[in-house]
């Protein structure tokens, strides 16, 4: 043992003590039967208030005495020997170190200097910085050792040469001296505390030392060992070890609060070289998101905006491509893999953000994209970085990154088959190489931020469009609103006059003399006169009927299908029973919407169809909910790669008329459009699918017409999805 130990409880009694007390002091016959004034000359109270460590002279023995409290309450009295030359202070080695540290001003110089400095304090042979890295893997970053030996520098070690425990015990003591590696440890006496307890020595500098790791440093032909802990920013960023070959070394308590004091600056001055690199790396990307924003500023589409700005959009994680998605398009910029690979990325990192409930900031950065996703690995580019704009939306930016191969020094053995228990000398500092592939570099602390900023960004300009196209929509609101009122209120007034027009035609040809009346040109004139009347009648209803679709309020709930067909066929069914047509719904299901305006939708749909059937041909029309499927291609205002909504509602009505040219299919669903004479099929106004749309429009949704197989159209209905359980009959098959 290095040193001596008592274990004194709150009435200063020595209630423990080291085996082998006895080597400077007569230990007490049994617990509790002397105090530590008794024994030491100060109480135990005293010497742990005082927290430093003190010379003294214990039985014929220079000692230096400190005292702490361990996390089981009693207070353990720690006595170290040290030679009277020994107890000059190291505080101008200590201060000029400090000095040398504050004025470095990079890593690589920093770390060299602080090996160089600890090792002169504590006089080891060799001192070396070791850097972990995300996985605790760690790598020899700097060193200073005597002459003839073998360096470490470049060396890397697998996470499991410190374990998570002892990684854990670093970071709450941060000096761990062993300062003799050969003698057996000393016993506590009696073994537990009074009340039963073990004695928690987790702060104690004289705890033994485990048998594997003394079995790791006998390897090393190790006499004496120092680990100080690197703890930058609240984690365990590395250790600063040392190693005296030659004998055990005589380290003081004041030996160890410099080297505590020592790599507390370390640490300190880690943190402030690594602040200072990453807000230089952060200045220059800012750059780069600058100018990605200001692209998307100057452009009408968010994701245009993105991708035209290509070299900035690259280097900003200093990536090979980019892949965007946004509103179901994706556009591509650089290198990337194929199609099937960037759409199997997408859906793995979909379901992904669905599994982890994903919040605003989700991203996801793998240097190997198949062992985060669980995906077929993609070997050109095995580097994902995923930036989530928008969750509901299924919005996403990726950049992918080339394999990096490179060749690892490693000091220890990773893949050993014999017991975990024991480090044998093949273990222990070992060196050979490994090349790692299938792998990018890693994304750094920088570019992870960026992309947060660059979301954050996109999202302020998102809501500023936002706010406005709110108050245009507002504005255009208000002017359909006076527009439709005013068509409304024109149309109504315009019933009477024309009421009036016909009246008057009426009485002029009643009170004509009979064979005026019956001149050609007369009843030409009069018949001219009445049909004008009624056509523009007819449009001034339908005008009526168009401006009442945008007026009424909407009551939505959820119905089945076949009810909503039921009322739509009493609206028209004059026109069914005209042409003896046949309707039927062949794929019940629930649909939402206003009941009464879907049924004005889906009357005007089967009057359409009944009327463009050819004379010698039975109208058949057949009305189904059907899948999204490739049908959304006509509905440019559904995102088909939504995550979180459900899909849409589809209905289908196919008919077996004439069907629709594709150059027309956007006209017809203009207002007074038609595309056939009166008389080839019949009269009408020209409004029908146009109040079909609106009223599709008012719900969400769209209208929009395909061909059907093998004849006629097949006009699709979009329509929000159900929100509550459908009310209604079943349709029968």
């Amino acid at each position: 043992p290095s040193g001596w130990m008592l274990v004194v409880d709150d009435d200063d009694r020595v209630v423990q003590w080291s085996s082998n007390l006895a080597e400077v002091i007569d230990p007490p016959d049994r617990p509790g039967q002397v105090t530590a004034v008794e024994l030491l000359g100060r109480s135990a109270v005293e010497l742990e208030r005082d927290d430093t460590a003190r010379p003294a002279v214990v039985g014929d023995r220079s000692v230096e005495i400190r005292a702490h409290r361990s996390r089981s309450g009693a207070v353990v009295v720690e006595m170290v020997a040290v030679e009277p030359s020994d107890l000059g202070s190291p505080v101008l080695e200590v201060q000029r170190s400090i000095e040398h540290l504050r004025a470095a001003h990079d890593l690589t110089s920093l770390c060299q200097l602080a090996a160089d400095s600890v090792r002169a304090i504590l006089g080891f042979d060799r001192v070396w910085i070791y850097r972990f890295d995300p996985e605790f893997n760690g790598e020899v970053v700097a060193e200073s050792m005597r002459a003839g030996l073998r360096p470490y520098v470049g060396l890397h070690f697998g996470s499991g040469d410190i374990p998570p425990q002892a990684r854990a015990l670093y970071a709450e003591n941060r000096v761990r001296l062993i300062r003799d590696t050969t003698p057996a440890s000393a016993q506590l006496v009696p073994p537990t505390l009074p009340d039963g307890a073990e004695l928690d020595l987790s702060d104690a500098t004289l705890r033994a030392v485990s048998p594997m790791h003394l079995d790791y440093l006998a390897n090393l032909g190790v006499k004496a060992s120092a680990s100080l802990a690197l703890v930058v920013d609240g984690r365990l960023w590395g250790l600063c070890s040392g190693h005296h070959y030659a004998s055990s070394m005589r380290l003081d308590h004041q030996a160890e609060s410099c080297a505590r004091l020592l790599s507390e600056v370390l640490a300190l001055q880690i943190a402030a070289i690594e602040a200072a690199v990453l807000a230089a790396e952060r200045s220059q990307l800012d750059v780069l998101v600058d100018e990605i924003l200001a692209s998307v500023a100057g452009n009408d589409s968010v994701l245009d905006g993105i991708v035209e700005a290509p070299d900035a959009l690259v280097a900003l994680t200093d990536a090979d491509g980019c892949a965007v998605r946004i509103g179901g398009r994706l556009r591509t910029v650089g290198r990337v893999p194929d199609d099937e690979a960037v759409e199997g990325v997408f859906d793995a990192i979909d379901r992904l953000a669905s599994r982890q409930g994903a919040e605003p900031t989700f991203l996801v950065a793998a240097d190997s994209v198949h062992e985060v996703l669980s995906i077929d690995p993609v070997p050109e580019l095995p580097g994902v970085l995923a930036l989530l704009l928008s969750r509901d939306a299924g919005n996403w930016i990726v950049w992918f990154r080339r394999p990096f191969i490179d060749t690892v020094r490693w000091g220890s053995v990773q893949d050993r088959t014999r017991s975990p228990t024991r480090l044998g000398p093949e273990g222990s500092f070992a060196e050979f190489e490994r090349t790692v592939s299938g792998r990018s570099r890693p994304w750094t602390t920088a570019q992870l931020d960026a992309v947060r900023d660059l979301r954050s960004s996109l999202g302020v300009l998102v809501f500023q469009r936002t706010e406005q196209l709110s108050r245009s929509v507002v504005a255009l609101e208000a002017a359909n609103s006076e527009l439709d009122r005013f068509a409304y209120e024109a149309a109504h007034d315009l019933k009477e006059p024309l009421r009036g027009i016909r009246n008057y035609v009426d009485i002029i040809e009643e009170e004509l003399p009979p064979e005026v009346r019956a001149s050609a040109d007369v009843t030409h004139s009069i018949a001219a006169a009445r049909r004008l009347t009624t056509s523009m009648s007819s449009l001034v209803d339908g005008l009526l009927e168009y401006a009442a679709a945008g007026r009424s309020s909407l009551e939505s709930r959820a119905v089945l299908l076949s009810s909503i067909i039921d009322e739509a066929t009493e609206f028209v069914r004059a026109t069914i029973e005209g042409r003896n047509a046949i309707v039927e719904v062949v794929e019940n299901g629930p649909v939402q919407g206003d009941p009464s305006q879907l049924s004005a939708l889906f009357g005007n749909l089967i009057s359409n169809a009944v009327k463009y059937t050819p004379a010698d041909r039975r109208p058949s029309i057949r009305i189904g909910v059907t899948a999204l499927g490739d049908t959304d291609r006509g509905w440019s205002g559904w995102k088909p790669h939504h995550v979180d909504l459900p899909p849409p509602t589809i209905v289908e009505v196919c008919d077996n008329g004439i069907g629709i040219p594709v150059v027309d299919r956007a006209r017809v669903f203009e207002v007074f459009r038609r595309l056939h004479s009166d008389s080839r099929y019949g009269e009408g106004n020209g409004v029908g699918l146009s109040i079909a749309r609106r009223i599709a429009e008012r719900h969400g949704g769209d209208v929009w017409v395909e061909d059907n197989e093998p004849v006629g159209s097949r006009f699709l209905v979009g329509l929000s999805s159900v929100g509550e359980p459908p009310v209604g009959r079943e349709a029968p098959r």
